[in-house]
C-alpha cells in the first residue's frame, strides 16, 4: 500500500463518519421532536379532562 492509498482511505474514513454522525444527529431531533409533541399532547389531555 503507497502513502497515498492510506491517506485516500483515512479521509475517506473521515468523510464517512462526519456523514454518519450528521444522520444520528438528526434522527436524536426528531425523536426529541416526537417526545415534546406527546407531552403536550398529554398536557392538554389533562387539562381538558381537568385531573
Amino acid at each position: 500500500m503507497t502513502r497515498s492509498h492510506f491517506w485516500q482511505g483515512v479521509g475517506l474514513g473521515m468523510v464517512a463518519g462526519a456523514l454518519v454522525g450528521i444522520k444520528l444527529k438528526a434522527e436524536e431531533k426528531q425523536v426529541k421532536r416526537s417526545v415534546n409533541k406527546a407531552k403536550r399532547n398529554m398536557e392538554h389531555f389533562i387539562d381538558s379532562v381537568g385531573m
